[in-house]
């Protein structure tokens, strides 16, 4: 079980690589993973498998269009690893 601002944490590693290189982007709660990041539907998709590895969960697709920003991943993945619906 972690605390959110572990899962904050691990998060934002995986995130990292879906960042451009020649970027100026901060990553932050707020950044927004379709308008900030550019993440398109298979970045996306890619994302997700590498957050339920990395979880060791399994995401519901349902889930994913209140899904926004940084902030609305990590208290998902708060929410999943702590009630272990993992």
């Amino acid at each position: 079980m972690s605390d959110y601002s572990e899962i904050l944490d691990r998060l934002n590693e995986l995130l990292k690589p879906y960042i451009k290189a020649d970027s100026d982007i901060v990553l932050t709660e707020d950044s927004d993973l379709m308008t900030d990041l550019g993440l398109n539907s298979v970045k996306v998709m890619d994302l997700l498998l590498n957050i339920e590895d990395s979880f060791d969960i399994s995401i519901p697709l349902s889930e994913l269009p209140d899904i926004r920003t940084v902030r609305d991943f990590a208290l998902l993945l708060e929410r999943m690893t702590t009630q272990g619906n993992a």
